[in-house]
């Protein structure tokens, strides 16, 4: 134990030893005296009110007092009456020291010279091609070739196809004249549109004479049209889907007639309608496969109903005929704005050459078919579609591929603007 009476040398005393004066550095010369302030003259009577007549003027702006004592807050001044240019705004600039930043002067124009960022041109980023000889190249390293003519045609054509539409858009496939193909025209042409739009689109057989559409397009189910009428617990598109046969490549779902050997019961314009009323809540594209007649109360639901319609023809003479009394019933038994959407598809159902001449058929139907280098397609006949049995979109031809295409984004083309 220390004796020392203040171990903690004065560390808690009231009255702590005063710190030693600092002692002067000889090193350091000392500071000369600070010379005495001027006297200052006393504000005059505009100065204490803060308003000051012109003295003096710097900038376009009138000059203040000094600040002293006298005058601890700056009197206010007003610039001259006039208009002035609104101030300049700072505007960066890189210094001569890396990595610093100085204001710079900035002109009311730059806002003009330097447009935002989303209108700048942004050099796009090119997609290489996939088909032909360029699809080719672009396999070895460090090569990449854009598409070309034929191959931007074809991307144009599918951004048409992939429109959105605003409420179900619904076409009839029709024609006086049996065995045109109007049902292989719907199958492929439900299957291209299904394929590049990526949604639902159905197609419905409402021919009441045998229709095949079913078996074309491949039988999922023993349900039709009739069975999903009288389903009365139908509230989801789960519970529709129920009812349709759906293509595994294309995806397209078909809603087919009944067997006609198993029952008498045909599809009327009350069937019609609430079918109908629950396909227009789930499908975007609904593409209805007709029967030959036309004067009767189900095929006026379905002109009325339809917003577009496709008109199959081949190439002979009594199929153009018969075309060009379909088209004639049309205009004379009300049916003037519909025909403003009529697609006309000119289908070679043989092989071999045709009996008439196909330019001037087309030359022929010009005169009632609205714009009709885009109205007016002519289909190659294909292998495929001709064996009969079920169409798959991967076994058709090159060109019938490319035609169905064209014509899905003519339909496209067509789509209401509005929902209304």
């Amino acid at each position: 134990m220390s004796n020392d009476p203040d171990p903690y040398r004065g560390a808690f005393s009231q009255e702590p030893n005063p710190a030693p004066p600092p002692q002067a550095n000889p090193e350091i010369p000392p500071a000369p005296p600070r010379p005495p302030r001027p006297p200052v003259p006393p504000p005059t009577a505009e100065e204490s009110t803060g308003i000051v007549e012109p003295v003096g003027w710097q900038d376009g702006y009138r000059a203040a007092p000094p600040y002293s004592d006298q005058n601890p807050y700056p009197p206010r001044h007003y610039p001259p009456p006039g208009n002035y240019p609104p101030p300049p705004r700072p505007q960066y600039r890189p210094s001569s020291t890396p990595g610093a930043l100085v204001p710079a002067r900035r002109s009311v124009n730059d806002d003009a010279d330097h447009p935002a960022l989303d209108m700048t041109d942004v050099r796009g980023m090119s997609v290489p091609a996939k088909h032909g000889w360029r699809a080719v190249l672009n396999t070895l390293p460090g090569i990449s070739i854009g598409p070309g003519k034929d191959e931007r045609d074809e991307i144009g054509l599918k951004e048409r196809v992939v429109r959105p539409v605003r409420t179900t858009f619904t076409v009839g496939v029709l024609n006086l004249k049996g065995g045109v193909g109007k049902t292989s025209v719907t199958k492929s042409l439900g299957s291209v549109m299904c394929s590049e739009r990526g949604d639902q689109v159905i197609a419905v057989d409402l021919d009441n004479d045998s229709g095949n559409l079913t078996d074309r397009h491949g039988r999922e189910t023993p349900l039709s049209i009739l069975d999903l009428v009288a389903d009365s617990s139908v509230s989801r598109y789960h519970d529709v889907r129920h009812h349709t046969s759906m293509d595994k490549v294309s995806k397209l779902e078909v809603l087919g007639q009944p067997e006609f050997a198993r029952t008498d019961r045909v599809v009327e314009r009350d069937d019609f309608h609430t079918t109908m009323g629950l396909l227009g809540e789930y499908y975007s594209v609904v593409l209805l496969d007709c029967g030959t007649a036309l004067k009767t109360e189900l095929m006026q639901a379905v002109l009325l109903e339809s917003q577009a319609l496709v008109v199959v023809t081949n190439a002979s003479t009594d199929s153009l005929r018969e075309t060009d009394q379909t088209l004639q019933w049309l205009r004379n038994n009300g049916y003037q704005k519909l025909m403003e959407n009529v697609v006309l598809v000119i289908n070679h159902t043989e092989a071999g050459r045709p009996n008439v001449v196909v330019p001037k058929v087309v030359e022929q139907f010009s005169r009632v078919i609205p714009n009709p280098k885009k109205r007016i397609f002519i289909t190659p006949f294909d292998k495929h579609i001709h064996e009969g049995r079920e169409i798959n979109l991967d076994l058709l031809s090159k060109t019938s591929r490319r035609r169905y295409l064209e014509i899905a984004a003519a339909l496209s083309d067509l789509f209401p603007r509005s929902a209304g």
